[in-house]
């Protein structure tokens, strides 16, 4: 009989839980009905109002953002591939605006290539790098990569091109 609790100890806990169901239960009684919180509620419920509708704007731009860049990695799979002819290459240093941020550098390139006897010329090499960037130089100028004019490659023929 080790498994049951002594009779003080079990009379103790049970008059805990009914004083914690009672003040549960007692609306009348409840310690934030007071004559000042009446006052202020009305101001609690405009500002956690306007904080959901905060949040939920934030929440849907940033949906549609990510939307957006879904459907372009959809877009961009499909794809055909051509060959290509680099034009120009080069490494562009973006100085940071900011202590909190490190400086970032950019591959440009601009390339041509034909399909079907068409010719085209682009300069993305991968969605959103124009944005970030690399943290080093050598990362934007990967081994053989932006070795210049006239290097041949396999380039990604956008649909609207």
């Amino acid at each position: 009989m080790d498994d049951e609790l002594p009779c003080s100890a079990f009379r103790t806990r049970l008059l805990l839980g009914v004083i914690v169901a009672t003040a549960m239960l007692a609306p009348d009684c409840a310690l934030a009905d007071g004559v000042i919180d009446r006052g202020v509620k009305p101001y609690f419920i405009l500002g956690g109002s306007l904080a959901a509708l905060l949040f939920l704007g934030i929440g849907f731009f940033l949906l549609s953002k990510a939307l957006h860049h879904y459907r372009m990695a959809a877009m961009v799979v499909q794809w055909p591939i051509a060959e290509g002819t680099v034009v120009a290459a080069e490494v562009v240093k973006r100085i940071a605006t900011s202590d909190d941020e490190p400086d970032s550098y950019i591959p440009r390139v601009s390339y041509a290539f034909r399909v079907n006897g068409i010719s085209y010329q682009g300069n993305v090499i991968r969605i959103g790098l124009d944005e970030r960037g690399y943290i080093s130089e050598q990362q934007a100028r990967p081994p053989g990569a932006l070795s210049g004019r006239g290097e041949h490659w396999r380039a990604l023929r956008s649909k609207k091109a």
